[in-house]
């Protein structure tokens, strides 16, 4: 369904809508591909059989009919694919000729069934998904990136993006550049490739963290640090730790500080390694 189109005035800087609203079918195995450009994007998880969409296309310009006709270059395709359902967006003014004046923007707000699995790729905007409980596949540019209450594995691709993720159960892999990530209540396995980034995760049951980083600021925070084992290793950077831990235990090899510590066998093992930067382990409070 196709809503008329609005216009609000805020400012000076008119804003033109317009909605469509689709239900599609839903089976089990299927998924949902997103393909994004300047794009706020919701999705979320609900008890409902099927996917329900709403889509908004956004026009801003201090010239109220400016706003109206560039609402025209902004486009979208709705599609059945071979395992589900694919939604892209894009802008289109070059078969206008035409030069885009104002501020066009994209926005998704989806509800997916539980077991949904998700593919999502949004240069320049937000993306947050919440509750699914199957995979989630991402790649971000430019990207506020929000991930909870997710059961399942996710493989994210990030560039120059800000990342959290809360509430995590599963296997989460990550290729992170120029990104900041907030990670916080994790049960499962971490693995993560970054460079020139910032990594920061409060402390959780694990069954492995792995961060292979280069000139990545790393922090790890749990209210019981012996309850992990340690391999840390940095290149021309620091490692610093608490007196619980015992700075004394770190070696210098060349250019290289390492940490290794076995308190328990039994213990999540935890490995980072990073360059021209520090590792910093923190004793939190429960």
């Amino acid at each position: 369904m196709t809503l008329p189109y609005s216009v609000l005035s805020q400012n000076k800087v008119h804003v033109v809508t317009k909605k469509i609203e689709q239900q599609l079918e839903f089976k089990a195995g299927e998924s949902l591909m997103i393909t994004a450009e300047k794009a706020n994007i919701n999705v979320e998880a609900w008890s409902g059989d099927y996917i329900d969409i709403m889509l908004k296309l956004i026009s801003k310009h201090p010239n109220e009919e400016i706003a109206k006709k560039e609402l025209a270059y902004i486009g979208y395709k709705l599609e059945k694919a071979a395992k589900g359902h694919s939604i892209k967006n894009y802008f289109d003014a070059n078969g206008r000729n035409a030069r885009i004046k104002g501020n066009l923007l994209f926005s998704y707000t989806i509800k997916v069934p539980y077991e949904c699995a998700l593919d999502v790729t949004n240069l320049y905007g937000t993306l947050y998904v919440s509750g699914i409980r199957s995979n989630l596949k991402s790649r971000v540019r430019f990207v506020e990136f929000t991930l909870k209450d997710h059961h399942g594995g996710t493989m994210l691709e990030s560039f120059f993006s800000d990342l959290t993720v809360e509430n995590y159960k599963g296997h989460f892999t990550g290729s992170f550049e120029k990104s900041k990530l907030r990670m916080a209540a994790f049960k499962g396995q971490i693995d993560i490739k970054s460079n020139y980034g910032e990594i920061e995760i409060e402390g959780g049951t694990r069954d492995a963290l792995n961060i292979n980083s280069n000139k990545t600021k790393v922090s790890f925070n749990a209210p019981n640090l012996t309850s992990y084992n340690y391999r840390l290793q940095n290149k021309q950077g620091k490692i610093i730790l608490p007196n619980s831990l015992g700075n004394s235990e770190i070696s210098t090899d060349g250019n290289m500080e390492h940490y290794d510590r076995e308190f328990n066998q039994s213990n999540t093992s935890i490995f980072i390694s990073t360059s021209y930067s520090t590792i910093v382990l923190r004793e939190t409070s429960n």
